[in-house]
């Protein structure tokens, strides 16, 4: 197992600790990447937030129990896009399958020094380190990274946004995959992100020396149209079975304890390599783990399963419960599931999702000018059974 607790208790604690000394100032310093031993300037809970240990839409109601929302404006914003990335992706699950579908080249010895950060671009190879050795990447670097990859190093974007989820404790299909295209001029056609060696200076306190990027690149382009597809249903079916299922995506538990106690079981699944599209870093693969064996301790009625063993079980089963797990990797399993096992799923989605899912169908921006209002509408913390 991961050194860290990986549990509710610590990702708690993580949370109360960012709203006492972090949230007044996190505009201010969220910026600045100073580095592996000095992350100060962040919430540092991003990897529970991708697991849903801390709901969006609980965080935002603790934050503003203790600051004004013009002070923390800026935290509320980005807890805001990850929901954001995901309602996008839900109107247009056809980007995840386009993304599956790249064709994967063989290993190069431009690709292989990549991955292994033997570039000799200093600061890429450092932030290759931080990431194999800490599973994290300040969201700036994050960038940095992805346009070194893409316009300097001519890297196909979707390689790099596999290696970000291979070795990511907060990796999510939504917004890995998401922003790659915005770095790569895809997702906003023709507006891409460059990293500079002068904002690279800056923002990391000099600690790299000037390199030579590509800073006049332009950006990619693709043939395919990603256009809205169905509607998403205004509320989340009602519960149907007597078992349910629970996947990494969402472990949220602290409002949910009474509806999991009407089922018989409770299964929370662990999805093994060999049902991913990409696949993830041992770290990786035990930091989910302990998460899942958590969530399902914190359960009396639960019982934690590989994803073979879920398999096995469904033939026995009339149906089962799925707390909804987004578009990505458990989606496609628990779908194909269902359709070779004549298993019939009912999907159960919170309302808070698709209050504010609605509204991510075009950029940001207009997402953005409904912050407010999506706050008052997603007080309530349960999910609608």
């Amino acid at each position: 197992m991961v050194s860290e607790k990986a549990d509710i208790i610590n990702a708690g604690l993580a949370l109360d600790h960012f709203i006492d000394n972090g949230a007044s100032s996190y505009a201010r310093t969220r910026n600045y990447d100073l580095g592996p031993t000095n992350r100060s300037g962040v919430s540092n809970l991003s990897k529970y937030i991708s697991h849903r240990i801390l709901f969006e839409y609980d965080i935002v109601q603790r934050v503003l129990s203790r600051h004004s929302y013009q002070n923390a404006e800026k935290f509320i914003q980005e807890v805001f896009w990850r929901v954001y990335w995901k309602g996008w992706l839900e109107n247009r699950p056809r980007v995840w399958y386009a993304f599956k579908n790249q064709t994967r080249p063989k290993m190069t010895r431009e690709l292989q020094s990549a991955r292994l950060g033997h570039t000799g671009i200093a600061c890429f190879d450092s932030w290759v380190k931080e990431l194999r050795d800490t599973n994290y990447l300040h969201n700036h670097a994050r960038m940095w990274f992805a346009s070194i990859w893409i316009f300097t190093l001519k890297l196909p974007w979707h390689l790099g946004a596999r290696f970000f989820m291979e070795h990511l404790y907060d990796g999510d299909a939504a917004s890995n995959t998401l922003s790659w295209r915005w770095v790569a001029g895809l997702q906003t056609k023709g507006k891409h992100y460059v990293a500079r060696s002068s904002n690279i200076a800056k923002y990391t306190n000099n600690r790299f020396p000037m390199t030579q990027l590509n800073e006049n690149p332009d950006a990619l382009t693709e043939d395919a149209e990603f256009n809205l597809e169905a509607d998403l249903p205004a509320i989340s079916s009602p519960p149907k079975f007597n078992h349910l299922v629970v996947f990494e995506t969402d472990l949220y538990l602290h409002s949910g304890n009474e509806s999991y106690a009407n089922y018989e079981e409770v299964y929370v699944v662990s999805l093994e390599t060999c049902h991913r599209d990409i696949e993830l870093s041992e770290r990786v693969v035990n930091f989910k783990n302990s998460l899942l064996i958590n969530f399902s301790e914190n359960l009396r009625n639960s019982r934690y399963v590989k994803s073979e063993e879920l398999i096995a079980l469904a033939s026995s089963l009339d149906g089962i419960d799925v707390i909804y797990p987004f578009v990505g990797d458990c989606l496609d399993f628990i779908s194909e599931l269902s359709a070779k096992k004549n298993c019939p799923v009912n999907f159960i989605m919170r309302g808070q999702d698709l209050a504010c899912w609605r509204h991510a169908k075009k950029g940001f921006f207009n997402f953005r000018k409904q912050i407010r209002i999506l706050i008052s509408e997603t007080t309530s913390p349960h999910f609608h059974m």
